[in-house]
C-alpha cells in the first residue's frame, strides 16, 4: 500500500523576515513586513465589521507578548441576540506569517486564515470566542503550522428563530477549522468546543498531506473531524468526548483515503465514513447504539494502528484496502460494506463486533466478552483468533457466504462457540471449541463444511438444521454430541483416505465420538461395529458409518491404564460409577461386556472374572487401539 509522507520542510522552516520592528498599542492594519510587538491589551467593539488586525503584507510576525485581543462583548450567559461580530486577526492570501503569544477573548473568530502559505500560529490562548482558528472564504491554504496553543470554551449561546423549532436556544462554537494541505497541527489543547448544530469540533481539517499529532482534545461536541483528507497522519492524540452532547469523538468524512491513524487514545464514538461532509440524516444503529449515516460513500487505504478506543463506539463505513491493527478496542465496533480489509493483532474487550465485509482477513485478534458478528459477509478469513467469555456466541455468521473460520480457540462463551445462520458454502476447520454453554457449533447453513475441529465439553457438540452439509474428521466429546433431529442430507464422513486424522489415526473417514463404543476389527483406526453411529438416535438419516477410534493401546478391564487388570480396577470402577471418580482410561476400557455402555453390569462382569472364575473381559479379546486381536487377555498379577 502506498504510504504517506507529510512532514514537509514547510512545517518547521519559514522565510527570514525583515528586521523591521514595530511596537503596537492598538488595533489596525499591518502593512509592511516586520515584527509587530503588542505593548498592551487591545479591544475592538463587538459590533465591528473589521478585525482588530489585518495582515496586508507577507512576512509579518505578530508577537502579543501575552497581551489580550478582545471585544467589548459581555457574556450575559443565555442572551437574546447579543452576539460578537468582531474578529481578532485576518490573514488572507499571505506568505510567511506568524501569530504568537496572544490571548484572544470574546470575539466572533479569534483568527481567520484563507489562501495563505507558510503561516505559523503558536503559543496562543484562545478562549470564550465563537470560533478559534477559522477559514472564512473557503480558499485553501498550504503549509500551516498550529502548535502549542490552548483553546477553551469557544462557543456562545443565543436565541434563534427557525421555521421548524420556532424560537429556541442555540449553542454555536468551533475550534480549529483548517482548510489546508501540507500542514502540521501539534501539541495543542482544545477543550469545551460546543455546538447544537453545525460545528462544535475541536479540530476540523479539510485537505491532504496533513500531520496531526500529540494534541489533547477534551469534552468537545466532536473531537477531530476530517473531510477530503487524503494522506493524513494522525498520531498520539488524546481525544475524550465522554460526557458531551455531541455524536462524534472522531470522524473521517469525504474521500479521506490513504490515511494513517496510529497511537491515539479515543474515548467516545468513532465514525470513519467517506463522502459525507455534512450528513443530512443521523440515526442510532439498533445493534451498536452509535450514530450511522445514510449517504453513499467510498474510501480507501486507512491504516489504523496501535490506538485505544473507549466507551461508545467505532464505525468504519464503506471503502476498501484498509488496515486495522494492534488496537485496544473497548467500544462497540462496526465495519460495514468494506472490502480487502485486514483486522489483525487487536484486543477487543467487553464490546460487540459487527462486520459486513468482503475479502477481509481477521486474524490473530483476542476477543474477550466481544462476540464477532459477520452479517451479509462474503469470502472472509476469520482465523487464528481467541474468542472467550462472551455473553452470547463466540462467532456468529448471518446470511454469509464462502467464509473460512479456522484455527481459532473458542471457549467459555455463554452461547454457542460458532453459530452460522442461513449461510452458504462456509468452511469451519481446525478450531478448538471448548466449554461453551450452548453448542459447540450451531449450523443452519447449506452446503458448508465442518472438518478437523476439536469440540469438547460443550453443552451440546453440534446441531445441524441446514441441508447438504459435510461434517468429518472432528473430535466430539460433549455431554450430548449431537442435538437432534438433524437434516437427513447431512454427510458425516468421506471415503476412507490415507492421512493423519484428528485423533492421530492413519486414515480420514468419519468423526471421533466420545460415546462410540464400537470396535476396529481390521487395524485401520475406523470403527467396524455398532455402526452407523447416530448419537443415540439424534442423527437423522444414515449417520456416521466410519467413526474414528483412538489408535492408542489399551487393555479391556484396565480401568486406571496401568497395564494390569486386578482388584484396583474394581475399586476404580466403583468410584467412577458411584462417587464421581475419574472415568476409565480410555472410557471403552470399562466396557468389559462389549454392550456399548459402562455401567454396573460391567462392574459385576469384572468382579465375576476376578473372584468367581467368570469370563475374561471382552470375552478374551485384547484390544489395541480398538484394533482387536483374538488373543487371551494378558496374565494377571
Amino acid at each position: 500500500m502506498k504510504q504517506i509522507i507529510v512532514l514537509l520542510s514547510i512545517f518547521t522552516t519559514f522565510a527570514t523576515f525583515s528586521s523591521a520592528y514595530f511596537p503596537v498599542n492598538s488595533c489596525g492594519s499591518l502593512n509592511v513586513p516586520g515584527v509587530y510587538s503588542l505593548q498592551n491589551d487591545v479591544t475592538v467593539p463587538f459590533e465591528s465589521q473589521e478585525p482588530c488586525f489585518t495582515f496586508n503584507s507577507d512576512s509579518i510576525i505578530l508577537d502579543c507578548n501575552s497581551y489580550r485581543i478582545n471585544s467589548t462583548y459581555v457574556d450575559f450567559g443565555e442572551t437574546w441576540d447579543l452576539i460578537p461580530l468582531a474578529d481578532g486577526i485576518l490573514i488572507n492570501g499571505r506568505y510567511n506569517a506568524t501569530i504568537k503569544n496572544c490571548v484572544f477573548e470574546k470575539l466572533d473568530d479569534a483568527i481567520q486564515i484563507d489562501g495563505n502559505v507558510g503561516v505559523l500560529i503558536e503559543n496562543n490562548t484562545i478562549r470564550n470566542n465563537g470560533g478559534a482558528i477559522q477559514r472564512r472564504l473557503g480558499i485553501k491554504s498550504d503549509g500551516i503550522t498550529i502548535r502549542n496553543n490552548y483553546l477553551e470554551s469557544n462557543h456562545y449561546t443565543y436565541f434563534k428563530w427557525d421555521p421548524y423549532y420556532n424560537w429556541h436556544w442555540v449553542i454555536y462554537g468551533s475550534g480549529v477549522y483548517l482548510q489546508a494541505s501540507n500542514s502540521l497541527v501539534e501539541n495543542n489543547t482544545i477543550t469545551d468546543t460546543q455546538s447544537t448544530s453545525y460545528g462544535g469540533c475541536g479540530l476540523f481539517i479539510e485537505g491532504s498531506n496533513n500531520h496531526v499529532r500529540n494534541n489533547i482534545l477534551i469534552q468537545n461536541t466532536c473531537g477531530i473531524k476530517l473531510t477530503e483528507a487524503q494522506n493524513t497522519l494522525l498520531e498520539n492524540n488524546f481525544i475524550d468526548g465522554y460526557g458531551t452532547n455531541g455524536e462524534l469523538i472522531f470522524a473521517l468524512f469525504g474521500t479521506s483515503n490513504n490515511s494513517i491513524i496510529r497511537g491515539n487514545t479515543l474515548i467516545g464514538s468513532v465514525v470513519l465514513k467517506p463522502n459525507s461532509k455534512f450528513p443530512s440524516k443521523v440515526q442510532t444503529d439498533s445493534l451498536t447504539q452509535v450514530p450511522i449515516y445514510d449517504e453513499a460513500a467510498a474510501g480507501w487505504g486507512y491504516t489504523i494502528t496501535n490506538n485505544t478506543f473507549n466507551f461508545t463506539g467505532f464505525n468504519l463505513l464503506l471503502g476498501s484496502n484498509n488496515i486495522f491493527s494492534g488496537n485496544n478496542v473497548f467500544s462497540p465496533f462496526e465495519f460495514s460494506s468494506m472490502s480487502n480489509l485486514n483486522i489483525k493483532k487487536n484486543e477487543f474487550k467487553n464490546v460487540p463486533i459487527y462486520l459486513s465485509v468482503i475479502d477481509a482477513n481477521i486474524s490473530n485478534n483476542s476477543f474477550e466478552n466481544s462476540s464477532i458478528n459477520l452479517i451479509n459477509s462474503v469470502n472472509n478469513y476469520v482465523c487464528d483468533n481467541i474468542m472467550k467469555l462472551n455473553a452470547g456466541d463466540g462467532i456468529l455468521l448471518n446470511n454469509s457466504v464462502n467464509n473460512h473460520v479456522c484455527n481459532n480457540r473458542i471457549f467459555d462463551n455463554s452461547g454457542s462457540g460458532i453459530k452460522s445462520d442461513s449461510g452458504l458454502n462456509n468452511q469451519f476447520y481446525n478450531n478448538e471449541i471448548n466449554n461453551n454453554l450452548n453448542r459447540g457449533i450451531d449450523l443452519s447453513d447449506s452446503g458448508s463444511l465442518v472438518k478437523s475441529n476439536k469440540i469438547l465439553s460443550n453443552g451440546i457438540g453440534i446441531s445441524v438444521t441446514g441441508p447438504s452439509n459435510l461434517i468429518y474428521n472432528n473430535l466430539f466429546s460433549n455431554s450430548i454430541n449431537v442435538f437432534g433431529p438433524t437434516v437427513t442430507s447431512t454427510i458425516w464422513q468421506i471415503s476412507k483416505t490415507l492421512g493423519t486424522n484428528v485423533v492421530g489415526g492413519a486414515y480420514l473417514a468419519g468423526n471421533f465420538w466420545s460415546d462410540y463404543y464400537g470396535l476396529d476389527l481390521n487395524w485401520d483406526d475406523i470403527g467396524d461395529t455398532l455402526i452407523p453411529y447416530t448419537s443415540s438416535g439424534n442423527i437423522t438419516g444414515i449417520g456416521d458409518v466410519a467413526p474414528l477410534v483412538y489408535p492408542a493401546s489399551y487393555i479391556c478391564g484396565d480401568m486406571n491404564g496401568n497395564g494390569h487388570v486386578n482388584v484396583v480396577d474394581v475399586t476404580y470402577l466403583v468410584k467412577y460409577l458411584f462417587q464421581s471418580g475419574p472415568a476409565p482410561i480410555p472410557l471403552k476400557a470399562g466396557d468389559v461386556n462389549l454392550d456399548g455402555k459402562v455401567n454396573v453390569i460391567d462392574l459385576s462382569y469384572l468382579s465375576n472374572y476376578l473372584y468367581r472364575d467368570g469370563p475374561t473381559p471382552c470375552f478374551g479379546i485384547l484390544s489395541k487401539g480398538q484394533e482387536t486381536h483374538y488373543l487371551k487377555i494378558i496374565e494377571l498379577n
